[in-house]
């Protein structure tokens, strides 16, 4: 596991697998529960009609990385929007073939920097650290239902970013700040 840029990270309980999103190669590193390497997904970097999304990039990339029900989620980090190459969109991956995921669909969600991604009851959740914002969006309907402004990152850590986010079982919503020095906890009210 040696020389990678390990971005998000996220725990797959259909499969009991934890799924590492590597930016730079643009890949998913797929771990047992004991951090023993299972194998890699290398996703391709075009849709179903061919189109180009995740075009080579050495400031950008995958960043964040979720898992609903076995379906894997990818955020690319970055500050371009469709239908510009290596847009700032979440993909869904198909991975029936771990040579080549296949990007099963592209959700344009409209902002820009994707740092991190998770499911709760139903929605996905993103973050984007540019202006520190939680987004929730509604993968049934394609569309964002909520943004809220994550304050504690302006008022209390100049310069720092939102960078993670997760949810626990008891209601609680953390986020991970791109400083590597403070984790928060809220208890969450969607």
């Amino acid at each position: 596991m040696k020389n990678h840029d390990f971005e998000g990270i996220t725990y797959d309980a259909k499969n009991d697998e934890i799924l590492v999103a590597i930016e730079g190669s643009d890949n998913v590193l797929v771990l047992t529960r004991d951090l023993n390497v299972k194998n890699t997904i290398n996703v391709d970097r075009r849709d179903d009609n061919g189109r180009l999304i995740l075009e080579k990039d050495p400031e950008n990339g995958l960043e964040g990385i979720a898992v609903d029900n076995g379906d894997i989620y990818l955020s690319n980090q970055s500050f371009n929007k469709l239908p510009a190459s290596d847009p700032s969109v979440v993909i869904k991956i198909d991975p029936v073939n771990a040579d080549e995921a296949k990007i099963a669909e592209v959700i344009d969600h409209g902002f820009d920097n994707i740092s991190g991604l998770a499911f709760y009851k139903g929605y996905l959740y993103m973050v984007t650290d540019s202006g520190n914002m939680l987004i929730k969006y509604d993968l049934k309907t394609k569309r964002v239902i909520n943004t809220v402004k994550i304050k504690t990152f302006d008022d209390r850590l100049k310069g720092a970013s939102v960078e993670g986010i997760t949810f626990d079982n008891d209601g609680n919503i953390y986020f991970a700040n791109d400083n590597g020095n403070t984790v928060y906890r809220y208890k969450f009210n969607p």
